[in-house]
């Protein structure tokens, strides 16, 4: 078909190349070696089949046949020649069906002595072929099995060949199959050629800083600072951010391949720049998947697709260069400047689920900064109009820190499983979610003291701020300390008033909605209350004076002061959600022009004078209620389970594989306490994530000795605490579905006498 191409036929190539491709990969399976797992006999009985079918195939000349097309297709230069005589699909194919020719050739003289001596002779024809890259790694095979094979042959190599050999290291960098060849070269039958051995160390050692370190891999780092930048229906964060690196020095070679540097920004979602991950060993860069967006000074990269930009001036990053990089997750886009100079060009309408963050990726040769603003490093230029410097982001407790970015991550039928514990990137995205009262409805014994509550609740207020020093005023002034809403209840304006009754209904629904028993156990109550009788300075210019109800005889227990900490953070939802809807963001600074509040944050990172503050308000609605006759009993004569506000930066879950997930019959294993702390230990679903605490979701079923609790969705009291060298023991049961734990040998039991820990959960 080759030969008709002369004749302007080149048509007739492409027609065979599908047929010669599958007959190759026939032939090679034909002649492939016994698998080494085999029993002896039957190997040696199949390795004498297949030397048969070699030496008839070599009789048939089939050997002289291969080198014939060997020589025949390496009149070509390239793929794109052979693509000009037989066509763009032969092109193609070309490499391939050269490396399986040599493949095939390898397969028909190895393990056959008889072949490899015979074609030994040949070794200045293979040999020649080292240079066409293409093919070398199909010419090392044959060249292995000769050295192996045949080992008469090393006395045909000579000193050229073998520098030829070392030369492809320089190529291909570090290769096994070149290292092989090298290996056979230096031993026959057990006996040190010297010869080759002084020749290869000869040229192959010298002036190496390490051995056989032909190609240095400059690998390629990501750095980032610990800012994740989310948006999501009824979250508190900003949009708009803007960060700067600053470029101190680029050695542009410190290899013989390029420096890497690419600034931009990168996805909590997927991008996973782990060790080995990119190509020639190093982790991939920003911008080499879907999930990183980043510039280098001359292009925008995404998906390892580089897309040419223009800007003043125009070159690769370089020393004194300042990059700014600017997001806005309302539009979605992503835009840069270099030196103040805008890039013609940027990223729009990508998906912006999961968290953004800056981040750098770079080689050997490279030292950068982030300037994120403040004291985490002024900007050189202002960041665009409604922009805000991303330290902003950063919550409340949290300290500022770059880190690098590595996932130790593997794919497992094509799902990329989480192995080991991940860092929690903490509530970037705060979405405040306050518990469900829409369905609640007061029964008449609350409904009628929901009045009385808000008023008291207001009459507490109101002497608060007399204490601060504030008076009435028909207009609020927080610089002369005036409040129009220094009056008595009843005189309130009707929108005050209202907000003070619906806060009131709702502390009573939370109450209901979380499981408490309210009761009213003294009717009578009411009769024996007295109230506060405050000085006369206390009287208002308009004649008021508080009157708050006296309780400084009612006192609660353990369980309703952790009650009231729930009713806190609550309040503290209800409160965020609202201002969310008005169009509030997170801000380190009240903003009230901008609508940015520092309080916009998850309960735990308030400050602590704003958590007493929502505390007290709490604990006396509660005391009021208490005053009345109320008796308060969480569910179940428990409470739900409150966190410490323990950062999960702090916390580490650790489990076994996926792989090893039990969904039949009965199994057991123990957990010994080695020091103290808070820690849980039980069964989890492959679900379970890394970044909640065990026992808050539907995920974990786990016993939280430290506390003495069972924690699934919450927690209830169980067992008891355990201490240093205790030992847990964890059993499951998955034919009735339950859960038993022990302690140092004992069963523990439920607050209602039962051993079973956990009983009646779903299995998948």
């Amino acid at each position: 078909a080759l030969d008709s191409t002369a004749g302007g036929e080149g048509g007739e190539v492409a027609d065979y190349v599908e047929e010669v491709l599958q007959t190759l990969d026939d032939l090679i399976e034909y002649f492939k070696q016994p698998e080494e797992e085999l029993e002896h006999e039957e190997k040696q009985g199949l390795l004498r089949s297949l030397i048969k079918r070699q030496d008839l195939f070599k009789e048939e000349g089939m050997l002289s046949l291969l080198s014939k097309c060997i020589d025949r297709l390496n009149l070509y230069d390239s793929a794109a020649h052979f693509a000009e005589t037989a066509g763009e699909e032969a092109g193609e194919a070309w490499k391939d069906i050269l490396n399986l020719l040599y493949e095939l050739l390898a397969s028909l003289i190895r393990g056959n002595r008889t072949n490899c001596t015979q074609f030994s002779r040949r070794l200045d024809w293979l040999v020649s072929k080292l240079d066409r890259l293409e093919s070398a790694s199909g010419i090392l095979e044959v060249l292995h099995c000769i050295l192996v094979e045949s080992p008469e042959s090393l006395n045909i190599i000579q000193r050229e060949h073998i520098k030829s050999i070392i030369s492809l290291l320089y190529k291909h960098g570090r290769n096994h199959k070149i290292l092989d060849v090298l290996c056979s070269l230096c031993v026959c039958n057990g006996v040190a050629v010297r010869a080759n051995q002084n020749l290869i160390c000869d040229h192959l050692l010298p002036k190496r800083d390490m051995l056989l370190q032909t190609r240095l891999v400059n690998d390629v780092q990501s750095m980032r600072p610990n800012i994740f930048l989310g948006v999501a229906e009824g979250s508190a964060q900003y949009k708009k951010w803007y960060f700067e690196l600053m470029i101190d020095q680029v050695d542009h070679f410190v290899t013989s391949e390029p420096t890497h540097l690419r600034v931009g920004w990168a996805n909590t979602a997927g991008y996973a720049p782990y060790p080995g991950g990119g190509e020639g060993w190093g982790g991939n860069g920003v911008g080499d998947d879907l999930y990183s967006y980043s510039f280098d000074g001359l292009h925008l990269w995404s998906g390892r697709i580089p897309r040419a930009v223009a800007s003043i001036n125009q070159h690769l990053l370089n020393s004194d260069d300042v990059v700014s990089c600017c997001l806005d997750l309302g539009a979605p886009s992503m835009s840069f400047r270099i030196n103040g100079q805008p890039v013609q060009g940027m990223f729009e309408d990508f998906n912006v689920d999961g968290f953004f963050y800056p981040v750098v990726s770079f080689s050997a040769g490279v030292k950068v900064r982030f300037l994120l603003g403040g004291r985490h490093g002024d900007f050189k230029f202002l960041p665009p109009a409604g922009y805000s410097p991303c330290y902003e982001a950063l919550l409340p407790k949290e300290k500022m820190h770059v880190e690098p970015v590595k996932e130790y991550k593997r794919d497992h039928e094509n799902v990329r499983d989480l192995l080991g514990t991940t860092k929690f990137l903490s509530q970037a995205s705060f979405i405040p979610t306050p518990v469900d009262t829409s369905q609640v409805v007061l029964p008449p014994h609350l409904d009628n003291v929901r009045d009385k509550l808000a008023e008291n609740i207001h009459e507490l207020w109101g002497m608060n701020k007399i204490e601060l020093g504030w008076t009435y005023g028909k207009v609020r002034d927080d610089n002369k300390r005036q409040h129009p809403c220094l009056v008595d209840f009843t005189k309130l304006p009707e929108t005050e008033r209202n907000y003070n009754l619906q806060m009131s209904s709702e502390t009573l629904k939370t109450l209901l909605a979380l499981g408490c028993h309210v009761a009213q156990v003294n009717v009578n109550a009411e009769d024996d209350l007295k109230k506060i009788k405050l000085p006369k300075d206390y009287v208002m210019a308009n004649g008021y004076k508080p009157t708050p109800l006296e309780l400084s005889d009612v006192k609660l227990n353990s369980d309703q002061e952790l009650l009231v900490d729930k009713l806190a953070e609550n309040a503290h939802n209800v409160w965020a959600k609202d201002r969310i809807k008005q169009g509030w963001t997170y801000g380190i600074q009240q903003d009230l022009k901008n609508r940015r509040n520092p309080r916009l944050v998850p309960y735990s990172l308030l400050d602590e004078r704003t958590k007493k503050s929502n505390r007290d308000s709490l604990r006396e609605a509660v005391r009021t209620l208490v005053g009345y006759g109320y008796n308060i009993d969480p569910p179940d004569q428990e409470v739900l389970h409150v966190t410490d506000g323990q950062s999960m930066e702090t916390i580490r879950c650790f489990r076994v594989e996926q792989t090893y997930a039990v969904t039949t019959g009965k199994w057991y294993f123990e957990f010994e306490v080695l020091s103290g702390g808070d820690m849980r230990v039980g069964w989890a679903r492959p679900g379970c994530r890394p970044d909640m605490e065990l026992g808050l979701d539907d995920q974990a079923f786990v016993f939280d000795g430290y506390r003495g609790r069972r924690m699934h969705m919450g927690s209830r009291y169980f067992g008891r605490a355990w201490t240093k060298g205790d030992v847990v023991g964890c059993m499951i049961n998955m034919e009735d579905k339950s859960m038993i734990f022990t302690l140092n040998g004992e069963l523990l039991i439920t607050a209602k006498g039962s051993e079973l820990c956990f009983c009646d959960f779903e299995a998948e």
